[in-house]
């Protein structure tokens, strides 16, 4: 059986204070950003029954179908790269750091192989970034993530007997 495989892609841009259970007004960042998070939480509130142990603020990219990692976090790199001066300032004001995620998942299948072992056939990424695009990663001060996940379907391999 032949399936097709794809990279599905997204970045994310997050925001966390220094200290492991830091507490920051999300509401300041979005004010001294300018920009509206995808999603926020706050120190000692409760979101889906359990507590927030620290605060954060983060934003995320759309999901897309793209092998080019470095075509997905330009997303990130044209949102935050013209308020780069004031991730400075909200840096040392409300103590908080950066980190940007770039999130793939690669999909595809098994295939019993003619040796009857199990093939995988996966779509992979090219995570390959040129200087130009990790300088302007370094001047928004932030960590970078790279997360990969395989998601591999067995629609035809059987284990030999």
């Amino acid at each position: 059986m032949q399936d097709e495989s794809w990279v599905e892609q997204y970045a994310e841009f997050s925001v966390n204070a220094r200290s492991f259970d830091g507490d920051f007004d999300p509401e300041l960042i979005t004010q001294t950003l300018g920009l509206e998070p995808s999603d926020t939480s706050r120190r000692g509130e409760t979101v889906d029954d359990e507590p927030v142990n620290a605060s954060t603020w983060s934003w995320v990219g759309p999901r897309r179908i793209e092998f080019r990692c470095e075509a997905v976090l330009d997303d990130v790199l044209e949102t935050f790269g013209p308020v780069a001066d004031l991730l400075a300032l909200a840096r040392d004001r409300y103590d908080v750091e950066y980190t940007v995620r770039l999130v793939i998942d690669m999909h595809g299948f098994v295939e019993t192989s003619s040796l009857g072992e199990p093939d995988f056939l996966v779509a992979t990424p090219a995570p390959i970034f040129n200087p130009a695009t990790l300088s302007r990663l370094v001047a928004l001060g932030c960590r970078f993530v790279l997360e990969q996940t395989v998601h591999a379907d067995a629609h035809e391999y059987r284990q030999p007997e």
